[in-house]
């Protein structure tokens, strides 16, 4: 992959930029605004987050890629958006010690299925990396999981940061 690294004066984001016929990213753009620069372990892991959105988690990529089930009743709501792929609801069940659930929730702003973001619930996956930001950025099984079921990664498991944010509440 290119990657290009641009420094516009306002905001934090990236995307893939262009793809190969599988839908897989092979040129990608971050920004970071100047005034927005710091460094520490913090700072990595935004890093590693606005990569992320470059290499393909992005809402689109998973709707072209099947991945996303639209789903009613969860806490009551009238909708509620998962990624419901394999992997990723795999990796959401055993996490949760659910059996029910269908796959991980996508954050979406109005709550009902009609604002949605290429990140993961905040209520759901608080310190996870592709969370929206500010939490610890761990680098999980979920998000390891969403690029796997992308089709054009593979996940190397060793690798899954540990999570304790919801671990095992039975959603």
């Amino acid at each position: 992959m290119v990657l290009y690294v641009a420094a516009a004066p306002r905001g934090v984001w990236a995307l893939p930029c262009a793809t190969l016929e599988s839908g897989r990213p092979v040129v990608g753009v971050v920004n970071v605004a100047p005034a927005d620069l710091f460094h520490g372990r913090l700072a990595t892991r935004i890093a590693a987050h606005e990569i992320a959105h470059a290499l393909g988690f992005a809402y689109g990529n998973m709707v072209a890629g099947r991945m996303v089930r639209n789903v009613t009743g969860v806490r009551g709501r009238k909708l509620s958006v998962v990624v419901g792929s394999t992997n990723a609801a795999m990796a959401a069940r055993e996490h949760y010690d659910c059996d029910d659930i269908q796959g991980m929730e996508l954050n979406d702003f109005n709550g009902d299925g009609t604002a949605l973001e290429s990140h993961w619930s905040k209520r759901n996956a608080k310190d996870e990396l592709m969370a929206p930001l500010g939490g610890a950025g761990y680098y999980t099984e979920l998000t390891l999981a969403a690029f796997a079921d992308l089709g054009y990664y593979k996940a190397n498991w060793a690798m899954a940061e540990p999570r304790g944010w919801g671990q095992a509440v039975g959603v």
